[in-house]
């Protein structure tokens, strides 16, 4: 039987810099829709930890098989209990040696909603493998996002933004 081992960080019990920086490599490598945004990854975890003056803090969960990771899930807490979610699940991610184990994919998301004490939202393309497996825990589509990115200066056009599904 393999050895599973979850853990949880917290502002109150944060994980050393380096494995913070473990975290955001095995994200950036391993995610379907993060890839190269290794500061924007860093930025959520950061969010979660607290590591951000203005944070509200949340959790990291990690999942090893034996002392490698396997799976990690980053939940922000939003501070907008009452009118949206309380958290947002930023970040679900299986290594994919272990992504065709959908019960992992499932035992990481269980374990990510019971840590949390409200409403979590889950912000994924329509072509994510976490589509499936969020409807059968109970996520349902709420609305449509759109997202004015006022940085970077460039609009992608409305017909292929609806066509990608986000």
């Amino acid at each position: 039987m393999e050895k599973l081992d979850f853990r949880l960080h917290t502002p109150f019990d944060q994980p050393s810099t380096n494995f913070i920086g473990r975290m955001v490599c095995f994200i950036a490598e391993y995610s379907n829709e993060y890839k190269n945004e290794k500061a924007k990854i860093r930025k959520s975890i950061d969010y979660a930890l607290k590591g951000i003056p203005t944070a509200l803090g949340g959790y990291v969960l990690t999942l090893h098989k034996e002392e490698e990771i396997v799976g990690i899930s980053v939940l922000n807490k939003t501070g907008l209990g009452g009118i949206m979610s309380d958290y947002m699940l930023s970040h679900l991610v299986i290594h994919p040696d272990y992504s065709g184990v959908n019960t992992w994919q499932e035992m990481l998301l269980n374990k990510s909603l019971n840590i949390c004490n409200g409403d979590v939202t889950l912000l994924i393309k329509a072509n994510n493998s976490l589509v499936d497996i969020s409807i059968d825990h109970g996520f349902d589509y709420q609305r449509l996002e759109m997202v004015y990115i006022k940085s970077s200066g460039e609009t992608p056009s409305k017909r292929q933004t609806a066509q990608q599904g986000g």
